[in-house]
């Protein structure tokens, strides 16, 4: 899975540092306007290209992402987020969906909290992890799975969870 963090405080320009994280760099962004930091994370993105995350009909389900969390000898699963899964298209590939994530959500926060991005494969398409990067930041990973669910959920799987 490719990772891609995103602090939430200035996401536009953490962005940049998730990039530079991911491709090996450790230069820190540079301080900026959201609109440069934007460009640099959307750089090579045309506003008419396919984005899965506005075009929700590519988004097959919306998940919670639970994780083991170790303490000594006890354990348990713990909700850190979404998992989004996204139909796969002909041309999509797991770097491209990545890229137009990590474009996606500087244009469009979805969490007031740090978030991290990583992108797999699956049978039939794709699945997006958005986690809360505070392992234990409950409350921000409840909003966070909220606002993906409210955002691009299913119109019938929102309907059973109103149930």
């Amino acid at each position: 899975m490719k990772h891609i963090s995103i602090p939430a405080v200035l996401v536009c320009t953490s962005a940049l540092v998730g990039c530079a994280a991911q491709q090996g760099g450790g230069a820190a962004a540079p301080h900026g306007s959201e609109m440069v930091a934007e460009a640099d994370a959307c750089n090579g993105i045309s506003p008419t290209d396919e984005d899965p995350f506005v075009d929700s009909h590519a988004i097959t389900s919306v998940e919670p992402l639970r994780e083991q969390v170790n303490l000594g000898k006890i354990s348990w699963m713990q909700l850190r987020g979404a998992r989004v899964s996204v139909a796969a298209t002909h041309s999509m590939t797991r770097q491209w969906l990545a890229k137009t994530a990590l474009c996606h959500f500087s244009r469009h926060p979805i969490s007031s909290s740090p978030i991290s991005i990583a992108v797999g494969e699956s049978t039939t398409g794709f699945v997006v992890a958005l986690r809360t990067e505070d392992q234990l930041d409950r409350a921000g990973a409840e909003r966070l799975l909220h606002s993906s669910e409210v955002a691009w959920a299913p119109t019938s799987t929102r309907q059973q969870a109103a149930r």
